[in-house]
């Protein structure tokens, strides 16, 4: 898990440049990253942190949670890729969200229906998603 940190706030101070002997210290304890070990430099990182646009949203009853995202796609082609790619996912994994098209937007509702929470398989079909609809963005525009 301090790998994990160590990296995360890598990422988020736009450096990857520690010595072996602070990034030791970082992970034992003796020191914490900051400004003064690795000052920020933008645009120097050869990775960028990606962030997803869902959200959570609770069922005011139950108080069930769910996580849901909307997609919105430029033209037939790439929502169809989109929606084919999810379904092949939902029949593989037997997991299924509930989706909604409305015209060139694509809502998806994830929740783990057996205990009507949102659970490992769930954000793993997130990013998934994710990963399709990036892959969409690179189609050529065409109806």
């Amino acid at each position: 898990m301090k790998l994990l940190n160590v990296v995360s706030r890598l990422c988020e101070n736009k450096n990857l440049d520690i010595s072996t002997a602070e990034y030791n210290d970082v992970i034992h304890g003796r020191a914490s990253i900051d400004n003064s070990i690795m000052p920020q430099r933008l645009n120097d990182t050869p990775i960028k942190p990606y962030e997803a646009k869902w959200g959570e949203i609770q069922d005011t009853f139950t108080q069930n949670t769910a996580i849901t995202r909307t997609f919105e796609f430029a033209n037939f082609k790439t929502l169809h890729y989109f929606i084919n790619e999810t379904l092949k996912y939902q029949e593989k994994m037997q997991h299924h969200a509930q989706i909604t098209i409305n015209h060139y937007e694509v809502t998806i509702i994830l929740q783990t229906k057996d205990i009507e929470e949102v659970t490992e398989i769930d954000l793993n079909m997130a990013e998934f998603l994710d990963e399709i609809y990036k892959d969409t963005q690179s189609f050529y525009p065409t109806q």
